[in-house]
């Protein structure tokens, strides 16, 4: 967060009323040390950075009730694969306006033109091949592994990592199977939410390649050198092909949580009940792995109030602890 003001842990937070943190924090250092003695270990996380009563208490975003999801997975693992993404677009589509110069600027008339574009072109291509190869072997399978490790520490009650997310699985389930359902309930939810919203977000773009590469191939003065260019572009991996796995991850955890709804008013217990559970999850699992999308955290952040609100009818509505 900002560095002009405080910062409490949830375990801090869960300890405190407004109240006794606005007198602590002008009463001196006596009441905050008699406020550290209360607290024990969490005193730890509160650091006093001089800020008044009044501007906590003025402050609109300073919610004490509010218990908002923190994700250190996603901002220790998610978010350079994010980077790594923009950065794999601006090369893609810097390598296909190079594909396209090829073909418009004549070898023979501007040779060392020619040759200067070909050699640009070979370092976006080496470029996009090495942050596609750091990002499938390194950074895909490491933020993977941390997911999977923070959802069955939850499911379970251990600690297989360091820091876990907070407020990220709603729900009170008992610890195994029963839990493992519920969240991947919930996480099936919110992907095919979010993934709906971004591959309805890049539909006109997709409409308009489309239009594009169409009326090119139709009209009869465009050469086959360039049309070829264009096929190249469209059909590779940062467009049409996005466009598909963003589709098929939709439909995927669109299907799963179908099956997890039935299982639900099915009211199957037992191993009956852990097997389509674990079935569930590790299909979801697989799916997330195969389509190899990075779930917007812009888009994530817009629906979350809708979704959460979603999830906690979901929960009421099947007797979901």
């Amino acid at each position: 967060g900002s560095s002009a003001g405080p910062y409490f842990s949830p375990e801090a937070l869960a300890m405190l009323d407004p109240t006794r943190l606005a007198c602590s924090f002008c009463g001196g250092r006596a009441a905050m040390a008699t406020l550290r003695q209360e607290l024990g270990p969490a005193a730890g996380n509160i650091r006093h950075r001089g800020v008044s009563a009044h501007q906590i208490s003025k402050n609109k975003d300073f919610d004490m009730h509010q218990n908002s999801p923190v994700d250190p997975i996603r901002i220790n693992y998610f978010d350079i694969i994010e980077k790594v993404d923009k950065r794999a677009n601006v090369l893609f589509f810097v390598g296909a306006a190079l594909t396209f110069a090829s073909t418009l600027v004549p070898e023979v008339r501007y040779p060392k033109l020619f040759v200067w574009i070909q050699i640009a072109f070979l370092a976006t291509v080496v470029g996009l091949f090495l942050l596609d190869l750091t990002v499938k072997l390194r950074l895909s399978p490491r933020a993977a592994d941390a997911r999977a490790q923070d959802f069955l520490s939850h499911a379970y009650g251990q600690d297989l990592l360091e820091t876990r997310t907070s407020g990220y699985y709603n729900n009170n389930a008992e610890l195994g199977m029963q839990k493992i359902a519920a969240q991947t309930f919930e996480n099936t939810l919110f992907t095919k939410e979010i993934s709906r919203a971004m591959f309805n977000r890049q539909i006109p773009l997709g409409i308009i390649y489309g239009l594009i590469f169409v009326v090119g191939v139709a009209n009869r003065d465009t050469s086959i050198t360039l049309w070829s260019a264009a096929a190249q572009v469209l059909f590779g991996e940062q467009i049409f092909m996005r466009f598909v796995r963003l589709w098929w991850l939709q439909r995927r955890a669109e299907q799963i949580h179908e099956d997890l709804r039935r299982l639900y008013i099915s009211g199957s217990t037992g191993v009956q009940f852990d097997s389509i559970a674990m079935d569930a999850y590790t299909r979801y699992e697989m799916s997330k792995s195969t389509a190899g999308i990075t779930l917007s955290s812009k888009i994530y952040t817009e629906l979350n109030p809708r979704l959460t609100n979603d999830w906690n009818q979901l929960r009421a509505r099947y007797a979901i602890p």
